[in-house]
Order: structure tokens, then sequence, then C-alpha cells
């Protein structure tokens, strides 16, 4: 059990600091390299967005009308 607590909690680590450099302007093979994946396929599983990050995108591609 605690073995396997400890791999999930590097497994979230090595998410985080994936998802944090790609958030902020890190490019994808980069990141790649960084954790030390073999493929591109391995590392798109970071490329994830969150909801707010999506509806930001929107707003900015279709402002709302002022009246």
């Amino acid at each position: 059990l605690r073995r396997r607590q400890r791999q999930m909690c590097i497994r979230d680590r090595r998410h985080t600091f994936a998802s944090a450099m790609l958030n902020n302007g890190a490019t994808l093979n980069s990141v790649k390299e960084l954790l030390g994946h073999h493929s591109l396929a391995s590392t798109e599983v970071y490329t994830h967005i969150t909801f707010e990050e999506l509806k930001q995108s929107y707003n900015q591609a279709f402002p709302k009308r002022k009246s």
C-alpha cells in the first residue's frame, strides 16, 4: 500500500509539473524531453485543458456585444 501511495504521489507531481509547464508556454517537445519520454504520445496526456481555460478562450474569440 505504501509503495502504491508513493507511486501515485510521484505521478501526481510529474503531472502537475508537466501541466504547469504547458500552461505557462512550454512546448510539448520540451516537456517531453524534461520528463524523459521517448514519444510525444506519452506526453500528450498532459495537454488536457480546464473548463475555465476553455471558457476564457471562447470569450476571447467571441466577445459579447455591448448594447
